[in-house]
């Protein structure tokens, strides 16, 4: 159960992000059929072990799953292609179901144009976040049991999610295969090609290095030019300035190298949000600490003091 737990963590997060049931396997009748957990651990781990590089786009993986253990769990067992004598040849799922998905990937990473016409795994992945994905067949070709699953599924389905066309409606009781669907699926990751990329990753390194040093050199200068207690902790407490100052900076970074495409209108207003508030705080702490500096007596009074 600890193994099962974890294995489909993700794929359980990927299920409630998109509201549709997970697909497990019941216990098993008798000991010589397949079901419960086991049935659920083996049928991933031979999905993970011929997904090759689509292992780059893990909810990818987590809709083959599912779209298999439907198909599985739905299905007699008289009407499964295994228990009906009709075994598929040794890597028919990797010709039929990794190789087109693989092919469609591989097509648009080998184009000879610039990052921000090509899509990348992380363009792909997102696709299966949607719920476009569920009314999709995993390959174009359509197995015995996955023919009787659709047929199933079209006498009792009038439409899809989201109020697309059934597969009845379409003329068919097969859906499109994924692959067809992925291959016009849009660009959603804008990457901004800049060394202040750097900066912005080792952005908590750089800040932590900011402050020791602030806080440092203020203790420093306390003992080398005999500063009393009061005036040290007044100079150290510019370190939370600092502290704002580098958030300011982040966030200036972060909507940088935010894509008009990729951030929608309530992540824009959040970061607006919170560029404008980081700001405000930073004109207090700067008059805060202007008056602070003022009331010692021991530096010529500002201009914000004099000016009232």
């Amino acid at each position: 159960r600890a193994l099962h737990a974890k294995i489909f963590a993700n794929y359980r997060s990927w299920c409630a992000s998109l509201e549709t049931r997970p697909q497990f396997a019941q216990p098993a009748e008798t000991r010589l059929d397949a079901g419960g957990a086991a049935t659920d651990v083996m049928l991933w781990l031979c999905i993970w072990g011929e997904a090759a590089n689509l292992r780059h786009m893990p909810e990818c993986l987590c809709f083959l799953y599912h779209s298999a253990a439907a198909e599985w769990a739905a299905t007699p067992k008289r009407e499964r292609q295994g228990d009906s004598g009709a075994s598929l040849y040794q890597g028919h799922w990797l010709d039929t179901v990794v190789g087109p998905i693989y092919d469609v990937v591989a097509a648009n990473m080998r184009k000879k144009v610039d990052h921000t016409a090509k899509r990348n795994y992380d363009d792909f992945n997102e696709f299966f976040w949607t719920e476009e994905c569920l009314d999709c067949h995993r390959s174009k070709v359509v197995t015995k049991t996955a023919r009787h699953y659709f047929e199933r599924r079209a006498k009792t389905s009038t439409s899809g999610r989201g109020g697309a066309p059934s597969f009845r409606e379409r003329g068919t009781t097969t859906p499109v295969p994924v692959s067809e669907k992925l291959a016009g699926a849009p660009k959603t990751y804008m990457e901004v090609r800049t060394w202040l990329h750097v900066v912005y990753a080792f952005q908590r390194i750089f800040e932590a290095h900011v402050l020791t040093f602030f806080l440092l050199a203020a203790l420093g200068f306390k003992n080398f030019l005999v500063w009393d207690w009061t005036y040290a902790v007044q100079v150290a407490s510019i370190a939370a300035l600092a502290q704002n100052m580098c958030a300011l900076l982040w966030a200036l970074l972060e909507t940088a190298f935010a894509s008009r495409r990729a951030v929608d209108d309530l992540a824009a207003a959040a970061l607006v949000a919170r560029i404008a508030t980081r700001y405000v705080a930073l004109v207090f702490q700067a008059t805060y600490l202007s008056w602070s500096f003022d009331d010692l007596d021991q530096m010529p009074h500002s201009a914000v003091r004099d000016g009232g």
